[in-house]
């Protein structure tokens, strides 16, 4: 004849075991279900890249503490479907003399960002002063950084925010300084060259 468990008899131990497996359960759930909503409001446009994403555009000349010195010029893009905040150096971003808050597509803006190496962190061109500008999805801007910087293994930090997150939390695009393609120290273009005189 058969017989019927009883509850009570079961031992602690495996009672604790039964409870971790459900906690487990339920989280996993509701961390599926979260990250499915977060896709579905802010998704990547290509999927062979993060969310935000800096790569080397170019070398070149440019005016730094009015001496002409080699620079670096970056490209920042926004390859999510949702805009994103960003900071820049000066007051206010101008465009024929109206406060634009959108950038355009390739433009070369003033990038506030700063250097981190090992536990320090370092602002470049610390000002009082700054904007905040919006990227729009899929748009990308280009800044310039002096040449010097990247001697040094070290990262650029260039913090950002989701629209919806402004004056809250806090994103950063890192680029690390060893990622330029090898020669980039020879590699002067006198296009760019003449243009950064002018």
């Amino acid at each position: 004849m058969p017989t019927h468990t009883n509850l009570a008899k079961i031992k602690p131990a495996i009672w604790i075991g039964m409870i971790c497996i459900l906690f487990i359960t339920t989280a996993l759930l509701q961390c599926a279900q979260a990250e499915k909503k977060l896709d579905c409001g802010c998704q990547r446009l290509d999927k062979a890249y993060g969310s935000l994403y800096i790569l080397f555009e170019r070398t070149g000349l440019a005016i730094e503490d009015k001496k002409t010195e080699p620079a670096i010029w970056l490209r920042l893009r926004n390859n999510t479907t949702c805009p994103v905040t960003l900071r820049t150096t000066g007051y206010r971003y101008l465009f024929d003399g109206k406060i634009r808050w959108d950038v355009l597509e390739g433009e070369e803006i003033g990038v506030y960002f700063e250097f981190q190496k090992g536990e320090t962190r370092e602002i470049y061109e610390y000002r009082d002063n700054f904007a905040l500008v919006r990227l729009q999805p899929g748009i990308s801007v280009i800044f310039k950084v002096p040449a010097r910087y990247f001697k040094v293994k070290r990262f650029i930090c260039v913090p950002v925010e989701y629209e919806w997150e402004v004056g809250g939390t806090r994103h950063e695009v890192l680029f690390r300084t060893d990622m330029l393609p090898r020669g980039w120290e020879k590699i002067i273009s006198p296009t760019t060259s003449k243009s950064s005189k002018d």
